[in-house]
């Protein structure tokens, strides 16, 4: 599972990189990137992993959301050779319900 998250980030990301970037001005290519992955998985790790991050502990133990992001780690911020930034900016790995809470909400401001 964590194999075919990675890889569909980086698909993602070359899908943007080389079919969308082009289509945009070049103002528009500065705006920051954010990826989401929501595994459903046991939402008790998805609050360790969370409280966790809150109490600047790192991650305390070792769950599916831990490893998800650790393998997304290196897709964020990197530098090419002429110091120029790519991939995600950002990168989130949610639970299934949350992120549809934070689905409700979105519809809610609307």
């Amino acid at each position: 599972m964590v194999a075919s998250i990675r890889n569909k980030a980086i698909e993602s990301y070359i899908t943007l990189e080389k079919h969308i970037f082009p289509l945009c001005d070049e103002t528009d290519l500065h705006m920051p990137l954010k990826f989401t992955a929501v595994i459903d998985e046991e939402e008790i790790d998805y609050m360790e992993d969370t409280l966790s991050d809150l109490a600047g502990r790192g991650n305390a133990s070792e769950n599916h959301f831990t490893s998800v992001k650790h393998a997304l780690y290196r897709l964020m911020n990197q530098y090419d050779a002429a110091g120029k930034l790519y991939y995600y900016d950002r990168i989130e790995v949610l639970s299934a319900r949350d992120f549809y809470n934070r689905l409700k909400k979105r519809d809610r401001k609307i």
